[in-house]
């Protein structure tokens, strides 16, 4: 069998609910590894959560983070970045106060800032500033969590640079540069690698895995994942919480 890429999703697919890699997972990627399979990990994660999550044996390997927008290699090298301008994320923070979608969370930097606090979101670190008056040129994601369905008109607005995707069962809508999408990110991770995106084993469970599962090789959805997900699969595995990636794997490379 000639050799593949494994490219894998984190939340949903290869961390378990509790946000851990089992030991079994572990044991097999390492014995993929061994054979001479390529990792990539793909994530809507900033970097500092990314590797705050990845085993420690998996941290020098690829990472691609904010759904693409920043590909990372050995835990510092830079293999690709794409980020929204200053002018277009005040756009953004205007048209969400105009259809009162509530608070805008911005990555810069590996920072996450905020325009206020809510408790919906007492769990993440940010930073709460005015952005017109904070010193960047450009941020690589913005999130804004929504407590209903969001406006259509909303998405159409925003600015020509960005485009949308809603995930977490539509509980978040996640704008990046229209440019910017996994897929993208693992093309330019295959061309430093040398490798065929065709060569590519891909697993995922939401919405941003849609594309990926969809033009790689071998897609696999996790028996966890949505509809979307599950429609674009050659293959569905068992669960996040059932190592669905370990036993994929054991059974078509090992």
């Amino acid at each position: 069998m000639s050799l593949k890429m494994i490219v894998s999703d984190l939340d949903g697919t290869l961390l378990r609910s509790d946000q851990t890699v089992s030991e079994e997972t572990i044991r097999v990627l390492n014995d993929c590894k061994a054979l001479g399979h390529q990792m990539i990990f793909s994530t809507a994660r900033a970097p500092r959560d990314a590797y705050k999550y990845l085993p420690e044996v998996f941290k020098d390997e690829i990472v691609s983070c904010y759904n693409g927008a920043l590909v990372l290699n050995n835990g510092y090298e830079v293999l690709y970045h794409k980020g929204i301008s200053k002018s277009a994320i005040l756009e953004i923070i205007q048209l969400a106060q105009q259809h009162q979608l509530g608070n805008v969370y911005v990555e810069i930097e590996d920072n996450l800032y905020t325009n206020t606090i809510s408790n919906a979101v007492v769990e993440w670190s940010c930073q709460i500033v005015d952005f017109h008056t904070l010193d960047f040129e450009e941020a690589l994601k913005v999130v804004i969590i929504l407590e209903d369905e969001v406006d259509a008109g909303f998405l159409l607005k925003l600015p020509t640079e960005c485009h949308a995707i809603l995930t977490d069962q539509n509980k978040l809508c996640q704008i990046m540069h229209k440019d910017v999408s996994k897929f993208n990110s693992i093309k330019y991770a295959s061309e430093f690698l040398d490798l065929e995106c065709k060569e590519i084993i891909a697993f995922g469970d939401d919405y941003n895995d849609v594309e990926v599962l969809r033009n790689s090789d071998v897609g696999v959805a996790m028996d966890n994942a949505t509809d979307a997900v599950k429609s674009v699969a050659n293959f569905i595995t068992l669960s996040n919480d059932e190592e669905g990636v370990a036993s994929f794997l054991k059974g078509y490379l090992l």
